[in-house]
């Protein structure tokens, strides 16, 4: 059995983080000298009232102080967020050069790694060149995970833990590995087009055959599952800045040799990192999904045959909603995982998640982020004490400590517990893009995705005001959630 930790909102004091404290504070503050300076009661209350409305109210399960900087960023750098790639008609050169990116995926370029990677020589790099970070894409498949006896399961589930705690490690170079699987109706065009080759049968047995495709197959899925792992130099940065960029690659090629060994041995199939106009290809697809699903019957092989080149990995078109994004022709609403299942889990708890085939495309995406030992030991510390006072606080206060502070208390004891045993922490966030062809069939895709998600335990919010950031943070590329463009 498996059980996620809760989400530590117990704050500074009584449950009030800083944001809140500094807040009331200076709605205080402003009262008091409103009232030294003889203003009328209702007018010098105003300023606390104000505050503690600010600090203290929700809207859709979010603080209205943490929704007041989205809705300030939305005002100074998304309310016309409308983009469009320069065509560049006329440039014999087009092909060979980076593709042309909306502002929320700005800094990002593909490369093909060096000879000196060895074998890995020609796979595919994306480089953020605004974080200075460098991430290869390796595509991994376990064939019936859900089907699999139940210790099966769980020593699958133990190898991928032991490839997530390899890499946090003290002044180690990966600092991020991802995992997304891309969910998109299939209809099951390949089995139909081979049937379609094949003898004409007739009977009873034929047409109950036939029957059932029509029926099921526009709701068969086919999945992508793309591992990403991405490296940061944070050692590096006394060293010129080619030399950053030679070691990191460097670097980065050990530590993709390290994921895919340990991938392996973990029972998992793991393919060679993928090249640049794979890495294209898989961008492309999850930009705009609904194009992507009827390929090219002319122009060069490669596109006929799926491969984008690099230059035409991006969009054409891109405006960012405050309730969606449109990229090209597909319409797209990010979730946050706010809250993972509360009660313990078999193995294969999220399988129904996935595994469920509604309508349009649907994108899981978990972030996970190795912590050094020493980190987690800082962590735990600061967190242990910090509940600790938190509880006594409340004590001294005459207020109750619930269920949640205690089991707060507990999980602190075995991470701690977990971490004296040899075990790493890793720290993880979970993203959910749905994508459509039209905005009411996205609305409705949305619908069945939220309620699958409440079935299984998983608490999903819309990153309103945030799809851009949210929408290429979901992306297989090693973006991560703090590159500097997010506000």
């Amino acid at each position: 059995m498996f059980r996620f930790d809760l989400l530590d909102r117990t704050g500074v004091f009584l449950g009030l983080g800083l944001a809140q404290l500094a807040l009331l504070a200076a709605g205080t503050l402003a009262t008091t000298v409103a009232l030294t300076a003889g203003a009328p009661l209702p007018i010098a209350a105003a300023p606390v009232v104000v505050a503690a409305v600010a600090a203290l109210a929700r809207r859709r399960g979010v603080r209205l102080i943490e929704l007041g900087p989205i809705v300030v960023s939305w005002i100074l750098y998304r309310r016309q967020a409308g983009w469009r790639a320069p065509l560049g008609l006329f440039d014999p050169n087009a092909r060979d050069l980076q593709p042309p990116l909306p502002r929320w995926l700005a800094g990002v370029e593909l490369h093909e790694a060096p000879t000196g990677w060895g074998r890995l020589a020609g796979s595919g790099i994306v480089h953020d060149t605004t974080t200075g970070e460098m991430s290869t894409l390796v595509r991994v498949r376990a064939h019936a995970f859900a089907l699999a006896a139940r210790d099966e399961q769980i020593r699958l589930l133990a190898g991928w833990g032991d490839v997530l705690a390899g890499f946090a490690t003290e002044r180690g170079v990966v600092c991020r590995l991802t995992w997304s699987d891309f969910a998109t109706p299939t209809g099951m065009g390949e089995h139909r087009a081979w049937l379609a080759r094949q003898p004409t049968v007739d009977g009873p047995a034929a047409d109950s055959y036939r029957a059932l495709l029509a029926e099921t197959g526009d709701r068969s899925a086919g999945h992508d599952v793309v591992v990403t792992v991405t490296a940061r130099a944070r050692q590096l940065a006394n060293a010129g800045e080619g030399a950053v960029i030679d070691r990191l690659a460097s670097g980065l090629a050990k530590a993709t040799d390290g994921l895919l060994r340990a991938l392996r041995a973990a029972g998992l199939q793991a393919d060679d990192p993928l090249t640049p106009s794979e890495i294209a290809t898989v961008l492309r697809t999850r930009l705009d999904p609904i194009s992507a699903r009827t390929p090219p019957t002319n122009g060069a092989l490669a596109e006929r045959l799926g491969l984008v080149p690099v230059a035409s990995a991006g969009p054409l078109a891109a405006q960012v909603q405050w309730e969606q994004l449109r990229v090209d022709g597909a319409w797209h609403r990010v979730y946050w995982v706010a809250e993972w299942p509360r009660l313990q889990q078999h193995p294969d708890w999220m399988e129904p998640v996935l595994a469920f085939a509604g309508a349009g495309s649907r994108a899981v995406t978990v972030i996970f982020e190795p912590v050094p030992p020493s980190v987690s030991q800082r962590r735990i510390d600061r967190d242990s004490i910090k509940l600790e006072s938190d509880a006594a606080a409340r004590e001294d206060k005459g207020r109750r400590v619930g269920a949640q502070h205690r089991r707060l208390q507990a999980a602190v004891a075995e991470r701690e517990a977990e971490l004296v045993a040899g075990y790493a922490e890793v720290a993880y966030a979970g993203l959910v893009t749905v994508t459509a062809d039209t905005s009411d069939a996205l609305a409705a895709a949305c619908e069945e995705t939220e309620q699958v998600a409440r079935e299984h335990g998983l608490d999903v919010r819309p990153l309103d005001g945030r799809h851009d950031t949210g929408f290429a943070a979901g992306l297989p590329l090693g973006l991560g959630l703090a590159r500097p463009w997010i506000r």
